[in-house]
């Protein structure tokens, strides 16, 4: 797979990936997936100095990459594990860029800046290994409006049916009555 920008890119891919660009030409990248890269969905990245307007080819490469092992827990929300980070670096994912997801590792949380194609990056600036968690922020806000609705209805249903109850049509919801007896003279 080959990606491809218009512009200089602002940081170097490192391990799983090559810059084959030509001196003067596009940015291009190619990607050679390893064992685990289609399910991990995630490329880790050394970033440079984006203040300086430094180019891929002027920044410094960390001394180590970190390894990234990520996987879905649902549709809202990836946990993964970073190993081997010694300095501060970009975290590509594979889904599509919305400002609502969130990274949060050890040193804080993260918000998303769009990459090439729709994809998400995160700037990561912790050290060392790493457990890391991905999530939709903005589901939080849905689940409160499903749990409101569902009340809401809950509390409409009794309303409606309270009549009923209180009239003894559902025996089983209703008040006991005195029983007449046989034995009246």
């Amino acid at each position: 797979m080959t990606i491809q920008s218009s512009g200089p890119p602002s940081f170097r891919w490192v391990s799983v990936a090559t810059n084959v660009s030509p001196e003067d030409g596009p940015t291009m990248l190619q990607v050679e997936p390893g064992p685990g890269f289609a399910a991990a969905n995630a490329l880790a990245a050394v970033p440079v100095n984006l203040d300086a307007g430094l180019t891929a080819r002027d920044a410094p490469i960390a001394a180590s990459v970190p390894s990234v092992e990520l996987r879905r827990v649902s549709r809202t929300e990836m946990r993964g594990t970073l190993r081997g980070a010694d300095g501060p670096f970009v975290l590509v994912v594979n889904e599509s860029y919305h400002p609502g997801w969130r990274a949060h590792v050890a040193g804080g949380d993260s918000a998303p800046f769009p990459m090439a194609y729709a994809r998400m990056g995160f700037r990561i600036a912790a050290v060392g290994d790493l457990e890391l968690t991905l999530r939709f922020v903005p589901q939080d806000a849905y689940v409160v409006g499903i749990a409101i609705s569902l009340a809401a209805g809950l509390v409409i249903l009794g309303y409606l049916a309270w009549p009923a109850i209180d009239a003894g049509r559902l025996p089983f919801w209703s008040r006991r009555r005195a029983r007449q007896t046989t034995d009246v003279p």
